[in-house]
């Protein structure tokens, strides 16, 4: 498990929105870890492998024929089984939303994250929400410039969105100093509540579409990369096909659907606050 500070954070906030489902148990997940035995695992990994909902996916140098032989010799013989299905349904708002404060021995450098629930990945608000992220990310990105340029509030600082497949989490985050963490907690809703009223720039807007086209290209450069990508759709429920239409889904954003996808998630009293403080 990373001991980054980003995903020592990301579970508390997941655990906030999301309560006890399967999307976030995660409050004593080191504990809980260490008293699986093999037996555990090894039931837990059976009950996936279940013919009704396997998905074998092969890209490369392989005709079809010998596909199915491979996929035969590997997968042939489980028995069948019932599909196993989520414990839990997500939750279509927050179950417990406003601020959450949590203090860490050691800890010198304070870090806040305020997230919102978000669409289900690939509809069409969601897609809309992923080139917003690229608006307000990464350097020159709005929450970078208006947090850490202009304000000093902190070296790591943006937004993420979280693409889920029943629902997403979208969240802005900063590492200020633990004296201004309320300020970086400000600047981040105040701009996200931006996004809920004014149109995203044309300069920013094609400049994070194009950056989302050209990450996906990039990532699908290996066939390693391809096949786990038409198997992960496929087995969601979407179809493989999707992965090659996802340029076009990012193409037909407009700026205004940005600005309405954002009002229906950036709602004030849905926001989920997490503050981390160095112990008093």
């Amino acid at each position: 498990m990373s001991d980054h500070w980003t995903e020592r954070k990301q579970p508390c906030l997941l655990e906030r929105r999301f309560e006890f489902n399967g999307y976030a148990e995660l409050r004593d997940f080191l504990d809980q870890a260490a008293a699986l035995s093999e037996t555990d695992c090894a039931h837990w990994y059976r009950s996936l492998l279940v013919p009704e909902t396997a998905v074998v996916a092969f890209v490369g140098d392989i005709d079809g024929e010998r596909a199915r032989e491979v996929a035969e010799r590997l997968f042939g013989d489980l028995p069948p089984a019932p599909a196993p299905q989520p414990a839990f349904a997500a939750p279509q708002q927050p179950v417990s939303p406003g601020v959450h404060v949590l203090r860490k021995k050691d800890l010198k450098q304070a870090v806040t994250f305020v997230g919102y629930t978000a669409p289900p990945m690939l509809t069409d608000d969601a897609v809309a929400l992923d080139v917003l992220n690229g608006v307000l990310a990464g350097l020159g990105g709005r929450l970078f410039v208006e947090l850490r340029d202009k304000r000093s509030l902190g070296y790591m600082t943006g937004s993420a969105f979280n693409s889920l497949h029943a629902r997403s989490v979208f969240f802005g985050y900063a590492n200020p100093a633990p004296d201004r963490v309320d300020e970086a907690v400000d600047v981040i809703q105040a701009e996200l509540a931006k996004a809920t009223k004014e149109l995203v720039t044309e300069t920013e807007f094609e400049r994070s579409r194009e950056w989302l086209i050209g990450s996906q290209l990039m990532q699908l450069q290996r066939n390693g990369s391809q096949a786990t990508a038409y198997g992960t759709f496929e087995a969601l429920g979407f179809g493989y096909g999707v992965v090659e239409r996802t340029p076009d889904l990012i193409r037909a954003v407009t700026r205004e659907r940005i600005r309405d996808a954002a009002a229906g998630v950036f709602i004030p009293e849905n926001a989920v606050i997490v503050k981390l403080l160095p112990a008093e």
